[in-house]
């Protein structure tokens, strides 16, 4: 367990150092990184990369108890100038893969009577609409988020998220 975080974590902290390098030879201006929290079912870390002025990368990594984890990565369509009155408000789509590892039956259903404890892997929609409060570098995002498991068993839901970010 304590393996598999620390190698998660090892993973995060390379890709961070990666992006904040790149970014930081690029125009600041094209480019925006977040960092936050993810409330997805359970709490974890989020991460946000502005790609240009209508798409973005987002991910996160949440871990919960007896070993459950949970990390995702998106690549989203934003439509910013959507709300002429309101241009803090940007509504998205996307698409991305959902990494599972359920060993206390969390995400999956209690009434499905196989063992879980095995990784589980899929595809998830989010739909979705991110807020920037107003000469602050602060945005709030809300997504409801179709969720289809693929292997080793096929499982569907629905989930709620919500992400909390600084923005640099």
């Amino acid at each position: 367990m304590k393996k598999n975080l620390f190698f998660m974590f090892a993973i995060l902290f390379v890709a961070t150092l990666f992006d904040v390098t790149v970014t930081k030879t690029a125009n600041a201006a094209e480019h925006e990184l977040g960092v936050g929290i993810a409330f997805s079912g359970i709490v974890g870390l989020s991460l946000y990369s502005k790609l240009n002025d209508t798409n973005f990368a987002q991910g996160a990594f949440a871990w919960g108890r007896s070993g459950d984890f949970a990390a995702t990565a998106d690549y989203a369509f934003a439509y910013p100038s959507i709300f002429s009155a309101a241009q803090m408000l940007t509504p998205f789509w996307g698409f991305g893969l959902v990494i599972l590892h359920d060993e206390s039956d969390y995400w999956v259903s209690d009434h499905d009577t196989r063992d879980h404890s095995e990784t589980l892997v899929g595809g998830r929609i989010p739909l979705g609409l991110n807020f920037v409060f107003p000469k602050t570098p602060i945005q709030v995002g809300a997504a409801v988020v179709p969720t289809l498991l693929f292997t080793p068993i096929s499982y569907g839901y629905f989930e709620g998220e919500i992400t909390i970010r600084i923005l640099f």
